[in-house]
């Protein structure tokens, strides 16, 4: 350059391409097959990689409607970000309560909500990642479409939604504070008419989709519904909808987390040992909390 005082100007969205690197997806200055293989390696800035990935969720949700090659390629998209996601928030739990402040889980529970656009599994499973942050489910509280939207995956057509379903509704309910009418999840079950939808997963009616997986989702009912009878605002006016169910009358009583084995990794789904030594199963879901495994900070290899 000749002329030293000539000011170059590069614009924003300039950007290096390296061979070995080409075709890579990044997300949020993270290149994700890297990130999958070393999740606990330190972040620059996760917050902003967690927003990055939710925004990336969000925008490929809205191409799973699309006729074209965006729509095409949008699950996959979205179930390689449930990934990343599941292994971020494993690794660093706390931004669980950093994601109830930006207003993503507002937008996923709206658009899984709309039945103009096509359910995606894995939408379920990402809220039932954050329903494991009592400011999630806070915010769910304020979010009137929220159980709704949950319920449903509770009649999807795979089992693993309706388990993540199930075992959304009972992590939420546990949780459930119902500091008011309009931020009570046990109010928008109730307007939403959706304890006779929970109690058929009870009744059997979707056995044969659930097949060896029926009892977890059961218990996770039992369980959700127990919790939301604790309500001091609603319990009751629940509590006579539920007796008005003579199937109701076979589980209000059990405890099923008291006896039964399984982990939860993440908030997502694990089934349940063989019944035997260490087992004594009976295949339903227990509250034993998830042990994080002790992860290598080191950076993955290329």
């Amino acid at each position: 350059m000749k002329d030293p005082s000539y000011k170059l100007n590069i614009p924003e969205d300039y950007r290096v391409e390296y061979e070995d690197i080409k075709g890579e997806l990044e997300i949020g200055g993270v290149y994700i097959r890297l990130f999958l293989k070393q999740p606990a390696w330190s972040l620059r800035n996760p917050k902003q990689f967690l927003e990055a990935l939710l925004n990336r969720y969000i925008e490929a949700y809205n191409q799973a409607a699309r006729s074209d090659a965006a729509g095409a390629a949008a699950p996959e998209m979205m179930d390689t970000i449930l990934s990343a996601t599941n292994a971020l928030l494993s690794s660093t739990p706390s931004l669980c309560d950093y994601a109830a402040k930006t207003g993503h889980l507002a937008k996923l529970l709206t658009l899984m909500d709309n039945d103009s656009l096509p359910h995606q599994a894995t939408a379920i499973g990402l809220v039932n990642i954050f329903v494991n942050s009592q400011l999630c489910v806070e915010t769910l509280g304020t979010t009137l479409c929220a159980v709704h939207a949950i319920l449903q995956y509770l009649e999807a057509q795979d089992s693993k939604s309706i388990l993540r379903a199930a075992d959304s509704l009972d992590k939420a309910f546990s949780k459930n504070l119902c500091a008011s009418e309009s931020a009570c999840l046990v109010s928008q079950l109730l307007n939403c008419e959706g304890a006779p939808r929970m109690l058929k997963v009870l009744e059997g009616s979707y056995d044969m989709k659930l097949a060896t997986d029926a009892s977890e989702a059961k218990a996770r009912i039992v369980s959700a519904l127990q919790a939301a009878l604790k309500d001091t605002m609603h319990g009751d006016r629940l509590g006579a909808v539920l007796d008005a169910n003579p199937v109701w009358a076979n589980y209000r009583s059990q405890r099923h987390d008291l006896f039964l084995p399984g982990q939860q990794v993440a908030g997502l789904l694990t089934a349940g040992g063989p019944t035997g030594a260490g087992g004594g199963s009976i295949g339903l879901l227990t509250n034993t909390p998830h042990t994080a495994q002790a992860m290598s900070d080191a950076p993955p290899e290329l």
